[in-house]
């Protein structure tokens, strides 16, 4: 193996420097592949078969070869070990030295960047996957997929959708403002027994992080008892446990209490009430704005959330922001 020579990059922005070193190394890769005798492709079968390495290597080489995007193939890297015997068998091929020496370098370059500008080579696949236009997607996804189940088991409960919709609109009461809130969790479900499953409800906080409590909520079902849980009944389904009110010093929370095993089946609970004179329409002293926040709380497959705002809460020419 040649003497590594890493590229010095770090005065470049880290999309540009990734892609220049990336980019070098799948060319020179499929130098190699198509200088070999005996390699009639660069699918998987046909760099096997050639170069005499097992396929999960040449799948590796395959996707590095083909790559149409310089991210595309980033999760392909081969290990040291494996671009040594990639490399060592295309020399046995009749693939020329100096292709396969500009190779080396570029596998060296890439790991030195690694080492240099994220540290690991599961850092550089995170830092990768979130440049614009990179276009494999699926490690990201993957990455997703192991916190949820990860946090699904540590917090031992899980939904398939967290859903809310909210809609402000002025208040009968001068300068205020009203929203209809309705929130749903779909296809939850306790993984386990003793799980507390909690439903929170519904906060304002002005500027100084202090909770509002004047607001007054009514529930959209005028069936719903004060302290019940303000059920939406028609959009309920499967077996839903029973929430309690709890106290938490001036906080209230609804809990479905623990259970000696977990959930059978999976349920769907949505609440829906309307908060009234929940804040200024205008700035004060202590409101600069209407902002709505959706907190994740429990582990879900996906979250969305809605808001509708009447034209009269914004100013002529003011479009909403939205932060995730």
């Amino acid at each position: 193996m040649a003497t590594p020579q890493p590229i010095d990059r770090s005065d470049d922005a880290f999309p540009q420097a990734a892609a220049a070193v990336m980019t070098e190394l799948t060319t020179a890769l499929t130098a190699v592949i198509e200088g070999c005798d005996g390699v009639p492709g660069t699918r998987p079968i046909d760099i096997s078969r050639g170069l005499g390495i097992d396929m999960k290597l040449a799948w590796k080489a395959s996707h590095l070869a083909n790559s149409a995007a310089p991210f595309d193939a980033v999760r392909h890297l081969p290990g040291a070990a494996g671009m040594r015997i990639l490399l060592e068998a295309a020399s046995t091929r009749g693939c020329p030295a100096e292709t396969v020496r500009r190779a080396d370098r570029g596998f060296e370059a890439v790991r030195s960047f690694i080492s240099r500008r994220a540290g690991s080579r599961r850092a550089f696949e995170s830092m990768v996957a979130g440049i614009e236009g990179a276009r494999d997607r699926r490690l990201e996804v993957e990455h997703r997929r192991l916190l949820f189940d990860g946090a699904s088991s540590v917090w031992g409960m899980r939904a398939d959708l967290l859903y809310r919709f909210d809609v402000l609109f002025p208040s009968s009461i001068g300068g205020l403002l009203d929203c209809v809130t309705v929130r749903s969790m779909v296809g939850a479900r306790r993984l386990r027994g003793g799980v507390i499953l909690p439903f929170p409800r519904p906060r304002i906080i002005d500027d100084r992080g202090q909770e509002t409590r004047i607001v007054l909520d009514e529930p959209l079902d005028p069936a719903v008892k004060a302290g019940e849980l303000p059920l939406l009944e028609d959009y309920c389904d499967g077996p839903v446990p029973p929430f309690k009110l709890r106290r938490i010093g001036d906080a209230a929370m609804h809990e479905a209490a623990g259970t000696e095993a977990a959930d059978s089946a999976s349920f769907t609970v949505t609440t829906g009430e309307v908060l009234r004179a929940v804040q200024p329409t205008r700035v004060t002293q202590d409101t600069h704005g209407i902002f709505q926040l959706m907190r994740l709380r429990m582990p879900a497959e996906r979250a969305v959330f809605d808001v509708l705002v009447h034209d009269d809460l914004l100013e002529p020419g003011v479009e909403p922001d939205v932060y995730l």
